[in-house]
């Protein structure tokens, strides 16, 4: 019913603090001061609902709403960089509110990510607003090889996006560089939104693959509101702080 998708909406700009706990293995949230635990039928499922949930409570907080399928992603022929598409609000008052701010993104380091042979891979970190394709690339890194079977990928860098009328979600992508230049091998993507003040702290996102699917990679990082921090800094990519 149309109430119940009210209703829906005002639950969703009510949520706080989502997370994933991974001893348990469950997603856990706050909504109007109560906390959630919620735990599906596998560990698998329940990442998925908290990707979804994250993405869809940043766009109700942001005054947006998600396009039905964008959580899981779809992959297209310009990779994962482009997917996880968010609709606009078309008032001129949710246009008002969104003003263009420079943001910082500041990425720590990059887990989980699979093998890729005898040698450990070679990795760059993207970031662009989610509606436009323009971004901005770290410098290469070297990913390492760990015993668990996975690799990691020390980061430390951080790259300036410019503001965008109506724009509050960034994607940020970890690629896998490949040996044919400008193509890379493959991509680990999620969402993040200058609207979520969690996001202005350090956190570890769960990361999604080309087709959408959750990953067990992750990546570590914070934005920071350049018109509040570093308004003159040069936008070029540099060692995060």
């Amino acid at each position: 019913s149309q109430r119940g998708e009210i209703e829906g909406v005002i639950a969703l700009s009510s949520v706080a603090d989502c997370t994933f706990d991974q001893g348990r293995g469950e997603l856990c949230l706050k909504a109007g001061g109560t906390k959630i635990r919620l735990r599906a039928a596998g560990e698998r499922l329940t990442r998925r609902w908290f990707a979804a949930l994250e993405q869809a409570a940043a766009a109700a907080r942001a005054g947006t709403t998600v396009a039905p399928g964008s959580a899981a992603g779809g992959a297209n022929s310009g990779g994962a960089s482009r997917t996880g598409r968010i609709e606009r609000d078309g008032s001129a008052a949710a246009a008002a509110r969104e003003a263009p701010t420079d943001v910082w993104v500041q990425v720590d380091t990059v887990n989980g990510l699979p093998q890729c042979g005898r040698d450990a891979g070679r990795y760059t970190v993207r970031a662009r607003w989610e509606g436009l394709q323009n971004g901005q690339d770290m410098e290469e890194r070297p990913g390492k090889q760990n015993p668990a079977g996975d690799e990691s990928c020390v980061v430390r860098q951080q790259v300036l996006i410019a503001g965008e009328p109506g724009e509050q979600s960034l994607v940020v992508s970890a690629e896998r560089l490949g040996d044919v230049a400008d193509e890379p091998e493959a991509i680990w993507w999620c969402v993040v939104s200058t609207a979520n003040p969690r996001h202005l702290t350090a956190q570890v996102h769960p990361l999604l693959d080309e087709s959408g699917e959750l990953t067990p990679a992750t990546i570590r990082l914070k934005l920071k509101l350049a018109q509040l921090a570093m308004p003159s800094q040069p936008r070029r990519a540099g060692p995060a702080h």
